[in-house]
């Protein structure tokens, strides 16, 4: 089982990778036409990473935030039961 922080990754690394689908795809299948064609599909490419880093940011901190929750509660459920048992 993948753990949430995995999952939350998932949808961004799925973009990152049709990113470069699409950069592929831009610059074609002539290697004459490259050059010419290797500026734009750059920059396409690189501001739809830059734009990809917020959504995988938020997703990450809500998903890391979740799990030191879990473990903060078990913590302290832990810590009460030892007080309770004395």
């Amino acid at each position: 089982m993948s753990s949430p922080e995995e999952l939350a990754a998932i949808p961004t690394a799925i973009a990152a990778i049709q990113a470069f689908q699409a950069f592929k795809n831009a610059l074609g299948p002539d290697p004459l036409l490259w050059a010419a064609k290797i500026g734009g599909a750059e920059l396409i490419f690189i501001g739809t990473l830059q734009n990809l880093a917020p959504s995988l940011l938020v997703a990450e901190g809500g998903a890391l935030g979740a799990s030191v929750d879990t473990l903060t509660n078990g913590w302290i459920a832990a810590l009460q039961a030892k007080l309770k048992a004395g």
